[in-house]
């Protein structure tokens, strides 16, 4: 019983220590604008024309910048100079259209379809979600990202990615680490 205890007490001191030297801060920057409450049983309106590529609190862990590809789920291309316009059509249904020199592409975004969900005052979008079983272990992993506005009108993005495994088939693991995004209004 006591070994199992050991094991046990080891394993979460390792796992927090392995949490706390990432660096990175899972709060809201300080340095941008506030963000608008809304009730947490209601959906924010996300309505607005962004830049479609936007900044990251922490540039060398973000993988995408684009609007249009966080919010349509797609990996488009777009090019430079591009913008990103956010429809509320209804309660549950969202038009997201990527606009640049080239044309125009839409994606219509329903709750009916669970393409987003309103929990916490935001609209939040399934990015992805993994699972990997071989012979040293087993891992899965979960992304979302939750949309928000800012009261400078910029689109305000919380990308969560949350994952656990067992090392070795025993030693288990686990954690959440918290990006923030933003997209500033289009002039």
């Amino acid at each position: 019983m006591n070994e199992r205890l050991l094991t046990l007490t080891i394993g979460l001191f390792l796992l927090s220590a392995c949490q706390a030297m990432t660096g990175i801060s899972h709060r809201y920057p300080e340095s941008w604008p506030e963000l608008i409450r809304t009730a947490s049983s209601q959906c924010t309106d996300i309505s607005g024309t962004y830049v479609e590529k936007g900044v990251c609190n922490y540039p060398l862990h973000c993988n995408s910048l684009s609007l249009f590809n966080r919010l349509a789920s797609t990996e488009a291309q777009p090019i430079d100079q591009s913008t990103v316009t956010v429809k509320q059509l209804s309660p549950d249904q969202i038009e997201v259209s990527l606009s640049n020199k080239d044309g125009m592409a839409t994606k219509q975004l329903s709750s009916k379809s669970e393409d987003f969900v309103c929990e916490d005052g935001a609209v939040w979008i399934k990015q992805g979600e993994d699972f990997h079983a071989e012979g040293v272990g087993v891992a899965s992993r979960k992304y979302i990202m939750g949309f928000k506005k800012a009261s400078d009108g910029s689109l305000i993005g919380q990308h969560r990615n949350t994952g656990w495994g067992l090392v070795m088939w025993v030693v288990p693991i686990g954690g959440t680490q918290i990006l923030w995004y933003k997209w500033s209004t289009s002039n």
